[in-house]
């Protein structure tokens, strides 16, 4: 398979491989695993496809724009 690298150096994962590796839809990681002078080789990260990784960030903002604020607040009318 071949494929264009853009302007900044960016390449696209052909749908093949995509479909063999099991990639994610929303991305996913690789990890360069060898560098030659004609070769790159990446291989996919375990523990990143989906998982636990796809809930990070679910709870941004639940404790409003200063969560230590809001601790400190909790806090001190647990004490009174």
């Amino acid at each position: 398979m071949e494929v264009k690298i853009s302007s900044k150096h960016q390449v696209v994962i052909p749908k093949a491989a995509r479909k063999k590796l099991h990639l994610p839809k929303d991305g996913g990681y690789m990890v360069v695993k060898n560098v030659t002078a004609n070769e790159i080789t990446f291989a996919k990260v375990p523990g990143h496809d989906g998982g636990i990784m796809k809930y990070a960030g679910i709870a941004k903002g639940a404790w409003g724009k200063d969560p230590v604020a809001a601790l400190r607040k909790m806090r001190d009318e647990e004490w009174d």
